[in-house]
């Protein structure tokens, strides 16, 4: 029977205790109704014109609290997270709580479960809709993220009319994103030709500024229809069906738009209902809004139709609704509210991981550690600190899969061991140390990031972080103008795919740093073209001979693999040996043949240049090199060369280097977050050997060659 019911008390929800107890049969058929951006005013008149509709047959609606975290209106980020994970949050993140640690989805849980997992909408997923908390964990600006997160969700059904792509994004591009998760990709013309056992990704059209050919929209009430079809399994499945014109309409008061909207989504609604009536008591239905794009300080109208459902209880939230449908489902609210906080990662773990325990990072008077595990331990972990003694002086317990464990307040330049204990297991780490406090007057600190990837273009592949590089640098530029850092360096690969648009938005971010940005061309920022105008406006001439304070930036260009350019050549006859320099290039001077055996290891002309090699190996002078990102480092003459960690690939980080009249000390910091770190390891089948002399060689203090 369908369920009937009136209540007119805001905050209180419409779809929830009536899970707890729908009868003895679980619900194996979920189908989820959304107007994304749909207000109370379009559905009173509505109701009031169409008395027979499918809508209408669900009985009276009830009024939903959709409010944010903070008591106030939410926006369509917060209010698809609240759906999506049970848990309300700020405004703009997706599936990451109030301090952006992430959520997991009701979606992802069922999946876990081995659900069957379908996504309709007629809008842009990536962009402004009310789903994108069922599959990413973002905030709601980094666009082409959460499309990397959408093609990596192994839903097995998405379509969608829209993806939102800048403008140089090329069809093939797009293509090569869906198609590598093995998904099938037609428009909806071509729907009738796909394989019916393999996971399918439909496209009505995509938004690019040159112009990309637009497959037919895709048609709701049909593609339900199908998706029903398709879905049907013995375990279950989870249909999210999404219409989003409704915020766009509200936005331009065009009534009549809103209501046709609401007939195509009533459609789809009784291809639903057809299905609740083959199989009553597996099948429940939710048709909800999440929020009111008209008027967001207003709640929201939503209806439950299903089976044996008792009367509800006024008062509930948005949030709750998630919990109870997986109480239906079969998963009870203590596993559901584990699952939501544990933020998993099965779904996008490389068969090649394993876990990862490291020490990750030591200043004078603190050591970090990272670990990372594929399964969560059955007990918190017990991280233990010794001294040189072998006497235990601090403690730490934790209860998450991965993250950072620091301790604090330690002497410089003195020896540690710790201990991991997860569940029986005792891992140990004896030769840690912090570092040593400098003699002489410190002159100023830098950071260092290498190979920042900018990407309009979000690979998935070996762990990059492509998709998110742009917040990820971003983020740190943020963190070092509050620490009044006042120099930035970057030995190359700024952007990934030398597009002028990447440029640009390297430019648009890098240009926020309130200190100093000298940055080389990597191998990824071909200098020709309208790239290489731009580079010259925006960060001038790749190569030359500069100070900095009272320390030489010696800028070499070797992004092609070569040294012998005339600008490096002038640069390096220019360089006074005599006085501190800090030189940054793309590729290694020399390499590190039991690190880097290839031949891309080095320059490629070094055989010929040996006079100016020997210049730098003579000189008072430290190198910093990208490209290979390995923790290595190599001896030219009396000169050190340390390779530089990459800020979009395990081990993402960079470089704090603080610069004193004796030499430099450097430490090495997180470039994201512990759940994104993680997940780039985890997608890369990265453990132990990447990370292998991190902690050695990306935290230690160089002094400056005698000469």
């Amino acid at each position: 029977m369908l369920l009937t019911f009136h209540c007119r008390k805001a905050a209180a929800l419409v779809f929830l205790f009536a899970m707890l107890s729908l009868g003895a049969a679980e619900i194996k058929n979920i189908i989820f109704f959304l107007g994304h951006g749909l207000g109370t005013e379009s559905l009173d008149q509505f109701l009031q014109r169409y008395p027979d509709s499918n809508l209408a047959s669900l009985g009276a609606a009830t009024l939903t609290d959709n409010s944010n975290i903070d008591g106030k209106a939410s926006d369509w980020a917060a209010a698809s997270s609240a759906l999506a994970c049970g848990q309300k949050t700020r405004n703009g993140l997706l599936a990451l709580d109030h301090e952006a640690r992430p959520l997991t989805s009701l979606a992802r849980m069922l999946q876990e479960k081995g659900w069957k997992i379908g996504l309709i909408s007629n809008g842009t997923l990536n962009q402004h809709s009310g789903t994108a908390a069922f599959f990413a964990r973002r905030q709601q600006s980094e666009t082409l993220a959460i499309l990397g997160d959408l093609c990596n969700s192994r839903f097995d059904l998405i379509a969608c009319d829209k993806i939102e792509m800048p403008g140089d994004y090329t069809e093939g591009r797009l293509n090569a994103l869906i198609k590598r998760p093995k998904y099938q990709l037609a428009n909806w013309a071509g729907l009738g030709q796909l394989n019916p056992k393999q996971k399918i990704f439909l496209l009505g059209s995509a938004k690019n500024e040159e112009g990309m050919e637009a497959g037919q929209a895709l048609n709701l009430a049909e593609l339900c229809a199908k998706a029903i079809e398709l879905l049907q399994n013995p375990q279950g499945f989870l249909l999210i069906v999404e219409n989003a014109k409704f915020a766009q309409f509200a936005q331009a008061d065009k009534p009549e738009a809103r209501e046709q909207e609401l007939l195509l989504l009533d459609q789809a609604l009784g291809w639903a209902m057809k299905l609740q009536k083959e199989k009553p008591a597996e099948t429940l239905l939710l048709f909800s809004s999440d929020y009111d794009a008209a008027a967001p300080e207003k709640p929201v109208y939503s209806w439950l139709s299903a089976a044996n459902a008792p009367k509800l209880a006024p008062g509930l939230k948005n949030s709750d609704a998630p919990k109870l449908l997986a109480q239906a489902a079969g998963i009870d609210k203590a596993s559901f509210e584990a699952a939501a906080k544990q933020a998993s990662l099965p779904l996008l773990t490389n068969k090649r991981a394993q876990d990862c325990i490291m020490p990750f990072s030591a200043d004078t008077q603190s050591i970090t550690l990272r670990y990372g595990l594929l399964e969560k331990a059955r007990k918190p972990l017990v991280a233990k600190l010794y001294n040189a003694e072998g006497k235990e002086i601090a403690s730490r317990t934790v209860d998450e899969q991965f993250g950072f464990i620091s301790f604090e307040q330690l002497q410089p330049a003195s020896k540690y061991a710790a201990t991991l204990e997860i569940d029986a297991q005792t891992i140990k780490m004896p030769d840690l140390q912090t570092l040593p406090q400098p003699k002489g007057k410190k002159l100023f600190s830098f950071a260092l990031l290498s190979d920042t990837h900018v990407s309009l273009f979000p690979d998935l592949s070996y762990g990059r972080l492509h998709a998110s590089s742009r917040q990820i640098m971003q983020d740190i530029i943020a963190d070092l103008n509050r620490e009044k850092v006042p120099l930035i360096l970057h030995p190359g690969d700024l952007c990934d795919a030398s597009l002028p648009s990447e440029l640009e938005a390297c430019w648009q971010i890098s240009s926020r740093f309130q200190g100093k940005f000298i940055v080389v061309p990597g191998n990824h920022d071909r200098f020709r073209g309208e790239f290489g105008s731009k580079w010259l406006e925006y960060y001038g001439e790749p190569a030359g001979l500069q100070e900095f304070q009272t320390v030489q930036i010696l800028s070499l260009d070797t992004g092609n693999g070569r040294l012998g350019k005339a600008a490096n050549l002038a640069a390096i006859k220019a360089l006074d040996p005599k006085r501190p320099c800090i030189v940054i290039s793309h590729y290694q001077m020399l390499p590190d043949l039991a690190q880097i055996n290839d031949k891309d290891s080095a320059v490629h002309d070094r055989d010929k240049l040996q006079e100016y090699l020997d210049k730098l190996g003579n000189s008072k002078a430290v190198i910093y090199v990208g490209h290979k990102n390995k923790p290595c480092q190599v001896q030219l003459g009396k000169v050190t060369q340390i390779n530089a960690p990459q800020t979009t690939q395990f081990v993402d980080a960079y470089l704090l280097v603080e610069v004193y009249e004796d030499g430099l000390l450097q430490s090495l910091r997180p470039a994201s977050d512990a759940y994104t770190s993680e997940r780039s390891r985890r997608l890369g089948g990265a453990g132990m050997a990447r990370a292998e002399n991190a902690f050695s060689i990306w935290n230690q203090f160089i002094p400056w060659p005698d000469n």
